[in-house]
Parts: C-alpha cells; structure tokens; sequence
C-alpha cells in the first residue's frame, strides 16, 4: 500500500505458500481477489495474481480493510472454539476425577463393611 505503483508490490505467485494456503484455499478467496481487482496472469511462464494499474488505491485500502476485520473475525472464532475445547476437556477430567473418587469411596465403605461383617462373625463365634 506504501507503494501502489511498484509492480513489485502489485503482483504474487499463484502457487506460493501464502497465496495457496491463506487466500485461495478460503471459500471465496479467489473471488475475493478479483473484485479487488487482481487477475490471474503469466509472466514468465509462471502463473501470478496481478493487480490492476487502474484500481483505485481506495478500493484497494478498502480490501485491506475487510480482510483485517474478517482476520480479527476469524481470530475471536478460533479463540473461542479453544475455550471451548479447553473447557471440554477440563470438564471432561473433573468427570474422571470424580468417577475414580466414587470408585476408592465405594472400595473404602465395601472393605469396611466386610471388615464389620468379619468382626460380628468372628464376635458370634
């Protein structure tokens, strides 16, 4: 955005990491690139995503726009989905926790009784 007219600056490799891992494997993210006003060219022979000399620098720092919100979007949705497996999971070893709590109490009054039974018998003998 520093440079709107440096063709550096106004052209990606379709097939690098970043264009095919974070835009293009989005659902619309190819769409997205075109009404920004980026076209799939050859230059050469090799596959680039452009940027048009005749789009507005506007349009442009209106698309940076949207995706830093949907960024910052998609940031608080994997944040909470976190949470909320955290919380499963912390849910779920309380759950265990207090399963073997029961299981040592119920071994513990089992033996006790027994104890007790063995205790009248060996009094009744």
């Amino acid at each position: 955005m520093d440079n709107p007219r440096d063709d550096r600056y106004r052209r990606v490799k379709a097939t690098s990491r970043a264009m095919t891992q974070k835009v293009l494997a989005c659902r619309g993210g190819e769409e997205f690139l075109n009404a920004a006003g980026w076209r799939k060219v050859a230059l050469d022979y090799e596959g680039y995503y452009r940027c048009e000399d005749t789009v507005p620098i506007t349009t442009l720092r209106c698309a940076e726009d949207v995706l830093r919100k949907n960024l910052q979007l998609c940031r608080e949705k994997t944040e909470r989905h976190e949470r909320a497996k955290t919380k499963e999971k912390d849910d779920a070893a309380r759950q265990k926790e207090e399963a073997r709590r029961a299981i040592e109490e119920d071994k513990t009054r089992r033996r006790e009784a027994e104890e007790r039974k063995r205790a009248a018998k060996a009094a009744a003998s």
